[in-house]
């Protein structure tokens, strides 16, 4: 499993989302932003818990992936 390749692909999935090619064009509105900034928020507060537990489950199938998601 590479997990660089994993990573590329993920940046490569979100950067070609319409709303940040929006932003990257300057043309997101207020509301849009708004949004995705509440959205970045709950990400935020609930995605290390999320991380951990997935990390956990892991552990037996696929080791190298649960020790990078454990760092």
């Amino acid at each position: 499993m590479d997990l660089r390749r994993i990573q590329n692909d993920v940046t490569d999935r979100l950067m070609s989302t319409r709303i940040v090619q929006a932003l990257k064009r300057g043309e997101m509105t207020r509301l849009q932003y708004r949004t995705y900034m509440q959205d970045v928020y709950c990400y935020a507060l609930h995605s290390s818990q999320v991380i951990g537990l997935a990390g956990c489950q892991l552990v037996l199938s696929h080791p190298e992936l649960s020790q990078y998601l454990l760092h």
